[in-house]
């Protein structure tokens, strides 16, 4: 009888987001069809905890982001209810679907390999390499495990080359270069890994990615919203939203008889939603994110995941143009978009209406899907043995 690998897992599982927990329910699912045993280190930094919390702790370092951080609170104050059921619900939602280890761990030093019992250890996906974020951490280059093999699946850097935001280049030079396998989800992630350790990586699609639509209807969950009706809404997934986007979707909505669906609660708030009939479920988990996602009209995104879901599903979508995706160092959509042939619904304010009211080619992205997703599952295979 083969001998089943136990694979160890460092992630953002633990994080209060829908593309991070569904990231993670697809590698965990990819690994279990190819008979491996995955299992999700249960680690989460004091950052990470922070950063989803339902209140934040207040920054002090400068006067800006201490009034930011006031602001922030009293968003979440105004929907301090609604804050606290999101935060019970994500959380029971990651224990429903995800295998975590017995143990949970807070911090680096307590990462000890040797009280493990896996045989290989796998970083990835997401912005695990995100210098940069609140929830960065070490160990997602693996730097406690010294006796086992160690894999990078799809690991992206965001729009953050690690040679120019590191505190410690070095060291961080010196962990990947003991990987044993290394991938990642971007081209700019691509550019500069080469840049930094000499080598060329594999470039892989977001684990999300691997599985078809029908291999999310398990954690699939009713939305809830009253009178929100298959095709009769625009879901708005986008953080944050400007008040020109805001405004054109609303024109769009109102000329075509649909309603809209805000996911992000603060984003609501700040626009007055409740006061101006926009719905936004009062008890949120990426079960109904993917339900919302499956039944939409039209969706408007300005989120990688966001994009990533409306190819799945085969929606109408846009993404909304930002200043991190004009510059060029944030290729997380346009990068992909680039790849499977649809960087035409990438719109400013200017080619809104015009691209909602042309359908997506999906035979073409299906086909250089295909590709993608093979080669992708190539290198995963490979890698774990």
């Amino acid at each position: 009888m083969v001998k089943k690998y136990k694979i160890g897992i460092v992630t953002f599982h633990r994080s209060h987001n829908c593309g991070s927990i569904l990231q993670a329910y697809a590698t965990q699912s990819i690994l279990r069809r190819h008979d491996y045993e995955p299992e999700f280190i249960d680690f989460s930094t004091a950052g990470q905890k922070d950063l989803y919390s339902t209140l934040e702790r207040l920054k002090f370092d400068t006067l800006s982001s201490f009034v930011k951080s006031i602001y922030r609170n009293c968003l979440r104050i105004l929907i301090i209810r609604r804050t606290i059921r999101n935060w019970r619900s994500y959380d029971k939602y990651i224990l429903n679907n995800l295998q975590l280890s017995a143990k949970s761990y807070n911090a680096n030093a307590e990462l000890i390999e040797d009280d493990m019992s896996y045989d290989k250890y796998l970083t990835g996906s997401d912005q695990v390499w995100n210098v940069t974020i609140a929830d960065y951490d070490e160990a997602y280059f693996l730097n406690f495990v010294k006796k086992h093999p160690k894999i990078a699946y799809g690991v992206s850097q965001g729009a953050r080359d690690i040679s120019k935001y590191s505190k410690d280049v070095e060291n961080v030079k010196s962990y990947i270069s003991d990987i044993d396998f290394i991938s990642t989800r971007e081209g700019n992630g691509q550019k500069w890994l080469e840049a930094l350790t000499g080598q060329k990586h594999a470039l892989v699609l977001d684990p999300t990615l691997l599985l078809q639509s029908n291999d999310y209807a398990a954690i699939e969950e009713a939305h809830g919203l009253k009178g929100i009706e298959p095709d009769n809404y625009i879901f708005v997934y986008s953080k944050p939203l400007s008040r020109e986007y805001m405004k054109i979707i609303s024109s769009f909505a109102r000329h075509n008889g649909l309603k809209i669906v805000l996911w992000h609660s603060d984003v609501w708030v700040k626009k007055l939603g409740y006061f101006r009939g926009v719905k936004c479920p009062a008890d949120q988990t990426p079960g109904k994110y993917l339900d919302l996602m499956k039944n939409a009209k039209f969706v408007c995104t300005s989120s990688f995941h966001g994009v990533v879901f409306s190819t799945i599903y085969h929606k109408n979508f846009v993404v909304l143009e930002n200043d991190g995706m004009r510059a060029g160092d944030d290729d997380r959509m346009t990068g992909f978009l680039g790849r499977v042939g649809l960087s035409s619904r990438i719109v400013d304010e200017s080619t809104f209406a015009t691209r909602m009211g042309e359908a997506v080619d999906y035979e073409e992205f299906g086909e250089k899907l295909k590709a993608e997703r093979e080669e992708s599952l190539k290198f995963l295979l490979t890698a774990l043995g």
